[in-house]
């Protein structure tokens, strides 16, 4: 297993991921009232990857952290 992945289980379709365990680490999901992807947080609170979107879509990662949910809005 490369990575786990968990959603909001109270959600009808996979639309908001919650926590990420990956490389034996922790990471959560920071999203808008979008449910966009904004910051992905390590276990210590510390912002892993942070994400700017443009007004046409376009995502804009502070970080190269590598992550599976793909970032559109």
């Amino acid at each position: 297993v490369l990575r786990t992945l968990l959603w909001d289980p109270l959600e009808p379709t996979a639309t908001r991921p919650l926590p990420l365990a990956q490389d034996a680490s922790l990471y959560c999901y920071g999203v808008d009232f979008n449910k966009n992807v904004t910051e992905v947080f390590d276990a210590q609170g510390t912002i892993a990857a942070a994400y700017d979107y443009s007004p046409y879509g376009q995502a804009a990662a502070t970080e190269n952290f590598v992550q599976p949910v793909e970032l559109r809005p």
